[in-house]
């Protein structure tokens, strides 16, 4: 990238395969730099219909984890503590291969991982139905992180063949739209579902219903075929090929592990906890989610955006930022409007460093070996998650009194287990929003050649 006299930088452009836009490099960090982020009308087409599949993915998995296992755990007679350990299992499944499923994506084609992913999960939602021991969880459990290390590696890197780089961060906001919308509905459905008919199975049927729909919309709505920058059908997808990638981008894989570590210590139990500490019913923690959420869904596209224009990596340090600050906030609140309003910023800072992170992650290396990164980066992601879910398995039912005398008085310290993740959640979070701004974290090497075949 040359400097010109007057202070502008000279674009360098990334010829793309025949159809599809050219792909211009950007400095991520800087802010005065003056790019276009609105989609042009192939691009908004494109990204629509990966957005509606995506909302399908998003409302199915979080029906099935947020609501749905939550309640089955119990009802089928295994202590609450398998609550995590069964989402731990989802997770490290998906973990484990996403980087291989990326790779997959990189030479066979993205489409194809794409209608897979929810035929296997509506599946697995039917005969979890229809289990007759409790322990089969465990092989559907793995199913579904299978499903998912094909669907999400792929979805993120389709977005990226077939928009601009300084475009990206805008087309990523949209697909946030469909993760919250995910959010904010999965919970209330499942809540209302379960009240209406009194069971919880009836979740899980509303599961097979949405991955079933989720199939021929993929297949009418997505472009097909493989690109032309994509690996040749018929090499082997290897597991040392996200070392090599993990090896080039430490700093960068790092915090993205710190920050959903921290998701990992809270989404098992976020449900149950503000049912007790607000004493709330499950259909009333959906209900109060869902005005939040469609709030932050709205407004993610015009957040989202903002990494194009003030800069993505200034972007991913205040959503960070906003993050940590409004989660310690979080954990002093009393009243569920201060839960609403808190896990509001929660949302806006998510929805502002998440597009432009991911919008980072898809520039860095070549085109051909985009899914390999996108596949690592969700790899690390859902590593760091399955610790988090596993520390807070161990860490929910701690109870612990501490008393100090001290002049005569004794004073006295009541730790209770059910906070300890979310006060992990804040301190992770807050590592991560300092990381985030040493410069070298956000800006790496970008668009090497990684040399995945050798």
């Amino acid at each position: 990238m040359e400097q010109k006299s007057d202070g502008q930088v000279r674009q360098e452009s990334t010829k793309y395969p025949s159809g599809e836009p050219d792909a211009t490099i950007e400095p991520l960090s800087a802010p005065n730099f003056k790019v276009s982020n609105r989609l042009t009308n192939r691009e908004r087409r494109i990204v629509f219909a990966i957005v509606v599949v995506a909302g399908f993915g998003e409302l199915g998995y979080n029906l099935v984890n947020i609501s749905a296992m939550p309640m089955l755990v119990p009802a089928i007679g295994l202590p609450g503590g398998w609550i995590a350990w069964f989402l731990g299992i989802f997770m490290l499944t998906e973990a484990l291969l996403k980087s291989p499923m990326g790779i997959a994506g990189d030479r066979v084609g993205r489409k194809i991982l794409i209608v897979a992913a929810p035929l296997i999960s509506c599946c697995t939602s039917i005969l979890t139905v229809h289990l007759g021991n409790p322990y089969m969880l465990v092989p559907l459990r793995i199913l579904d992180g299978v499903a998912a290390a094909a669907l999400w590696p792929s979805t993120f890197s389709l977005i990226a063949d077939h928009v601009a780089v300084d475009r990206r961060g805008t087309a990523m906001s949209y697909f946030n739209m469909a993760y919250l919308v995910g959010i904010a509905t999965g919970p209330a459905i499942g809540g209302f579902l379960d009240h209406k008919f009194n069971s919880v199975s009836a979740s899980f049927y509303a599961v097979a219903l949405v991955f079933a729909l989720m199939v021929p919309v993929a297949l009418l709505l997505l472009p097909g075929g493989k690109p032309q920058h994509l690996h040749e059908s018929g090499e082997s997808v290897r597991f040392r090929d996200s070392l090599k990638i993990g090896k080039a981008y430490p700093l960068l894989l790092g915090t993205i592990f710190l920050v959903f570590m921290g998701i990992g210590l809270c989404a098992p139990y976020i449900k149950k906890y503000c049912m007790v500490h607000f004493a709330l019913s499950e259909a009333q923690f959906g209900n109060l989610l869902i005005a939040p959420a469609l709030i932050v869904a709205a407004l993610s596209a015009p957040v989202g955006a903002m990494g194009d224009r003030i800069g993505q990596a200034r972007a991913v340090k205040i959503g960070l930022g906003m993050c940590a600050a409004a989660f310690w906030m979080l954990l002093l609140v009393r009243v569920p409007f201060g839960l609403v309003l808190m896990g509001t910023v929660v949302g806006l800072g998510f929805v502002l460093a998440f597009p432009s992170f991911m919008a980072i992650v898809t520039s860095v290396c070549e085109a051909k070996n985009r899914g390999a990164m996108v596949g690592t980066a969700g790899a690390v992601q859902g590593l760091g998650a399955i610790f988090g879910t596993a520390l807070a398995a161990r860490i929910w039912d701690i109870k612990y009194v501490w008393t100090q005398w001290f002049a005569g008085h004794s004073i006295t310290i009541h730790v209770m287990g059910h906070k300890l993740p979310f006060i992990g959640c804040a301190i992770l979070l807050s590592i991560a929003a300092v990381a985030a701004l040493i410069p070298s974290v956000l800006n790496p090497p970008r668009h090497q050649e990684l040399r995945l075949e050798g």
